[in-house]
């Protein structure tokens, strides 16, 4: 599996993939740009809006619009002219904090995570989203939630804390969207970067982007390492299936705060990548606003 460069972006803090099937696009973000991208496999570049704060996401609805995660704010970005619209707000009590990181799950459910602007402090959160405008907070005691998916069989949620190094696994009940107890799924060495964004197969196997390791980790089921992605990047940031199979992986990556010496042997940082895996992801549903 080796990875290729299919748009030279330069993004600063590349994150957030979705891929879009009705449209055989590739929604993700530059955080700190910040601005929403949109990629054709078979063109490049198709679309960039910027945003009004730092943006953690951009995820397809069933409107037609995009729900953009913008400081602590969710927007809906109208594509064909820019306008955005406010859905919904979290933390008005956390003047610091901001949405680090947000997916949809198989049910068109929108689940987003927070962390603080300018600290280690665990004071991040986890909360669910859903049609009518309608958040619920699930959890808190992170420092930086990141990476989320859920297995096949829609029981389990796995959640990335990136500075703890570790990756969650919660129960999880699939007809509320609650969530449960939690184990360890898997944790990295200190020494060995931090996991990041995430995304789950068909076969159960847990695809994440280890941020200052320089590759994607593929854990088996039961939270051993299957395979290793070897990235020519230093930060591969997060992953996400998409391709008319569903086979192809898509990676993001960053170029934020990069020793020179980084920057001379990862000239590509910043870039976005795909990896033919020959392994099955899943579709991503569509958000109802």
């Amino acid at each position: 599996m080796t990875p290729t460069l299919v748009q030279a972006a330069n993004a600063i803090l590349g994150e957030g993939p979705m891929w879009h099937a009705s449209s055989q696009t590739l929604f993700w973000v530059d955080v700190l740009g910040p601005a929403v991208f949109r990629h054709d496999p078979s063109i490049g570049q198709v679309g960039a809006w910027r945003c009004p704060d730092l943006v953690a996401c951009a995820i397809p609805t069933l409107g037609g619009r995009v729900l953009a995660a913008c400081g602590k704010r969710f927007m809906l970005l109208d594509t064909a002219n820019g306008a955005m619209e406010q859905w919904g707000e979290v933390e008005h009590d956390r003047p610091d904090n901001r949405v680090n990181e947000a997916k949809v799950d198989r049910r068109g459910r929108v689940f987003a995570g927070t962390t603080r602007r300018r600290s280690s402090d665990a004071e991040g959160a986890l909360y669910r989203l859903e049609p009518g405008g309608r958040i619920t907070r699930l959890a808190e005691g992170f420092v930086c939630v990141n990476g989320m998916g859920w297995s096949p069989d829609r029981r389990t949620m796995y959640v990335t804390d990136s500075p703890v190094r570790t990756i969650w696994a919660y129960e999880f009940d699939d007809e509320s969207g609650d969530i449960g107890a939690r184990r360890v799924f898997a944790r990295l060495p200190d020494d060995d970067g931090m996991p990041d964004g995430l995304t789950v197969d068909t076969e159960g196997g847990v695809w994440s982007a280890v941020w200052g390791g320089g590759r994607i980790v593929r854990y088996a089921p039961d939270g051993r390492i299957a395979s290793t992605v070897a990235m020519p990047v230093a930060r591969p940031s997060s992953c996400a299936f998409g391709g008319a199979d569903m086979t192809t992986l898509y990676v993001t990556s960053a170029c934020t705060d990069l020793p020179a010496g980084q920057w001379i042997a990862g000239p590509l940082a910043g870039g976005l990548f795909a990896v033919e895996t020959g392994i099955t992801g899943y579709v991503d549903a569509l958000f109802a606003e």
